[in-house]
């Protein structure tokens, strides 16, 4: 395997742009660098024989936490290997040279001995989260639970002093439910990130009336923010099949969003469009063009005085789970994100 994997080290130009070409073709933009790499890894592997993991291990171990940073995924390693699985070959196989089965075949072992040790590494990861998630979920609910206890008993004190009381309390109150929501979003957020996506328990509800009360809820925790709800159209119709509980938690993390970002008015507007139902929430601000594709990830992009944190991706992902998306647009120092669901979604 040595003369293969010599063979691949002198050859590594013209695979390197065959694999570019390739990856070209299926709309994907080319790494030479990270694509070098990876050919790297397959060389050595070659060479190492039936040691060949060892290199893999090495390898990801070494790239796993820069890659990360980058935004890879599964999804984009095992492309790197499926296209130089390809440009390898053909480059082997160029009219003229004298292609070994042997070769041939080891080609294509190394190469899936990589995508196999890529795809352990990443299911690793997955698990790690998930129990790191609930060894933190478990040990956080406890404390918030007696913390949230105390100040409704705190609250029912009276005294000389019991405004001031009453008022601290609700402050107390107000940050344990929103340090709840949280925790309860990181759950949603490891849940969809790992492929299982969004849990709904659905039934018939007025989406107009969960927005209302919502909005209620709002606007008696947020008094020093102006923040309306359009009144529907009369003859609209706002039934439809959706999880009440997730539909609430939407529309609470875009007005939270508007809160932290944005400045008054708050407007939110029900929006009956015949197959699917609509709900906008419109801020005055304003939001860099670069920025505008980004809120809805994971991660606080720069332009945002807070950042969207989990809020607007747990938004577009519950708007997913329901057959509709989630969008922002921004004109005439107006911000407006707006949230999609399907009226026909069949219950659970």
């Amino acid at each position: 395997m040595h003369q293969l994997a010599r063979f691949i080290g002198d050859q590594s130009g013209a695979i390197i742009e065959t694999a570019g070409q390739l990856a070209s073709t299926r709309g994907a933009a080319p790494d030479a660098t990270r694509l070098s790499a990876r050919l790297g890894e397959l060389a050595a592997a070659i060479d190492a024989g039936e040691t060949a993991h060892a290199v893999f291990e090495t390898a990801i171990t070494g790239q796993a936490h820069a890659r990360r940073l980058d935004g890879a995924d599964v999804r984009s390693v095992v492309g790197d290997y499926q296209v130089l699985r390809r440009a390898i070959l053909d480059v082997y196989t160029r009219p003229g040279a004298q292609p070994r089965m042997p070769d041939l075949l080891a080609i294509n072992d190394v190469v899936d001995r990589g995508i196999a040790a890529w795809i352990d590494y990443f299911a690793s990861q997955r698990d790690q989260v998930r129990d790191t998630l609930a060894v933190m979920g478990d040990g956080l609910r406890a404390p918030l639970e007696a913390i949230s206890a105390s100040t409704r008993m705190l609250m029912r004190t009276q005294g000389a002093d019991s405004e001031m009381v009453g008022q601290i309390s609700s402050d107390v109150l107000s940050s344990t439910q929103r340090m709840t929501e949280v925790i309860d979003g990181m759950f949603d957020y490891a849940r969809a990130h790992l492929g299982h996506g969004i849990a709904l328990e659905t039934r018939h509800v007025d989406l107009a009336a969960v927005v209302k009360v919502t909005v209620d809820e709002l606007v008696a925790s947020q008094r020093h923010r102006w923040i309306e709800l359009k009144d529907p159209p009369p003859d609209a119709d706002f039934g439809v099949v959706a999880d009440r509980v997730r539909v609430q938690q939407a529309v609470k993390n875009l007005v939270h969003n508007a809160v932290e970002n944005y400045d008054d008015p708050i407007v939110l507007a029900c929006v009956d469009e015949g197959p699917s139902l609509r709900v906008d929430v419109t801020s005055a601000g304003t939001l860099p063009a670069d920025v505008a594709d980004q809120v809805f990830k994971p991660y606080a992009p720069s332009g945002i005085r807070t950042g969207p944190g989990l809020g607007l991706f747990l938004v577009a992902e519950i708007a997913r789970a329901h057959g509709g998306s989630a969008w922002l647009t921004a004109h005439e120092r107006r911000v407006q994100v707006s949230f999609r669901i399907a009226k026909q979604l069949e219950a659970a």
